[in-house]
């Protein structure tokens, strides 16, 4: 890995690539089932050209249209939920800087059952790092590995409602 930035994988053997959804998907009966073998590799260091704001829309199920958005320190990321449900930006809890490195408060997007067009709610990430949050609702979290997990009562269950903002510095 020679560039700074993010880079996903997974273990084939314990889960499976999502078409649809462009998402990871723990197979079922694999150990820690819903908790898929998936991870990011994050590599450090100046990004050139970043944006200072992004948008993040949640389409009309339990996602985040984009997993990863990067930005620069200072930048925004505004959530547009298109959905009927409200749903929640949290910080995945047990993670140390330099994930989640600056106190970043959960935020509900109210959807379409509550406001005609949906809400969308802006975030301003002032400190480089990675943060990593969910929506819990819609997943929980495995307290010994800190990850996501979908929920049954998900509609993209096993997949996780989790995402990775990455700000550069």
């Amino acid at each position: 890995f020679t560039r700074p930035g993010i880079y996903d994988y997974y273990d084939s053997t314990q889960a499976t690539w999502n078409m649809t959804d462009h998402r990871v998907a723990a197979n079922k009966g694999v150990p820690l089932f819903p908790l898929s073998m998936e991870g990011i590799i994050w590599v450090q260091g100046h990004i050139d050209g970043l944006p200072a704001t992004a948008e993040n829309t949640i389409p009309p199920k339990d996602e985040y249209s984009q997993d990863f958005v990067a930005i620069m320190a200072g930048g925004t990321v505004g959530w547009r939920n298109t959905d009927g449900d409200t749903h929640v930006i949290k910080p995945v809890p047990g993670w140390s800087p330099p994930i989640n490195p600056a106190n970043v408060a959960t935020t509900s997007v109210l959807g379409t059952a509550n406001l005609p067009h949906g809400e969308t709610k802006v975030i301003t990430f002032p400190t480089p790092g990675l943060y990593y949050y969910y929506c819990p609702p819609h997943s929980s979290i495995n307290a010994t590995f800190h990850r996501a997990q979908g929920i049954k009562d998900g509609s993209e269950f096993p997949i996780p409602m989790e995402g990775f903002v990455l700000v550069g510095s």
